[in-house]
């Protein structure tokens, strides 16, 4: 099976929770959040896509490149930068 998130993803992560082989893993750190599958792990059952509410995973149809499964190569399928948050002083 291949995966691919689509513009409503907002990278929750959510997906990665739910994956009871560890095939799909989310990293996060203060600039990035980035997602990485790894086929050979995914047994298919469709849970991560189930689970999102905002149709921010799909089912990719394409052949699973067979060299690149066999090496079990993780594929990186969603990256995205967070906007420069503004700083907000308050004041009591």
């Amino acid at each position: 099976m291949q995966l691919a998130f689509t513009e409503t993803c907002n990278g929750c992560g959510a997906c990665s929770r739910v994956c009871g082989t560890g095939a799909l893993k989310f990293t996060d750190d203060d600039e990035t959040v980035k997602a990485v599958f790894e086929p050979i792990l995914c047994n298919g059952c469709g849970s991560c896509i189930d689970l999102c509410r905002r149709n921010g995973l799909e089912r990719v149809d394409d052949d699973i490149d067979l060299k690149q499964f066999l090496a079990n190569q993780e594929q990186s399928i969603f990256y995205r930068k967070y906007k420069a948050a503004a700083n907000v002083v308050s004041s009591i």
